[in-house]
């Protein structure tokens, strides 16, 4: 009986821990975003959306590429002043923000952080949205004031 107690306990230990794990790989759902600039252009970036807290703690940790027509998308319940850092991130990755209009608040750039503490990214202001791209994609596509954010909606 004591045998059987321990393996079921045993089994319980493993199932907790495989559901960790399947958070963390959970398929995010891609959709085309687009970046309108100020003359109503519009440049689309093919992004993997992170809208639950699970998606957006994960984020691109562990990519080793990323191409530069391709992004993540996070999406939050409301604007606040976004945090981001990049722990067990191994890509340079430009940043950008957007507000509850989906207009540019602010870019940064981030860079790949191995240390027990890294530093955080902030936005400029309360933003709702935040788009990770490639290094050096806000400059190669002169991205700054008056840039917008355009995406088919999904539950928000």
């Amino acid at each position: 009986m004591k045998n059987k107690l321990v393996i079921i306990a045993l089994s319980f230990a493993l199932i907790s821990c495989q559901g960790g794990d399947s958070e963390e790989k959970t398929a995010m759902e891609i959709l085309d975003v687009y970046l309108i600039n100020p003359v109503g252009q519009p440049l689309k970036i093919q992004s993997e959306i992170a809208d639950t807290p699970a998606k957006q703690r994960v984020g691109l940790m562990h990519r080793e590429t990323l191409d530069s027509d391709k992004g993540m998308l996070f999406i939050f319940g409301r604007s606040f002043r976004l945090s981001f850092w990049m722990k067990n991130t191994l890509i340079p990755l430009d940043i950008l923000f957007f507000d509850e209009n989906m207009q540019l608040d602010s870019t940064k750039t981030m860079h790949p952080c191995q240390i027990q503490t890294c530093p955080y990214t902030r936005s400029d202001g309360p933003a709702k949205y935040a788009l990770e791209v490639v290094s050096g994609f806000v400059v190669h596509h002169g991205i700054g004031p008056g840039w917008t954010l355009k995406y088919d909606q999904i539950r928000q």
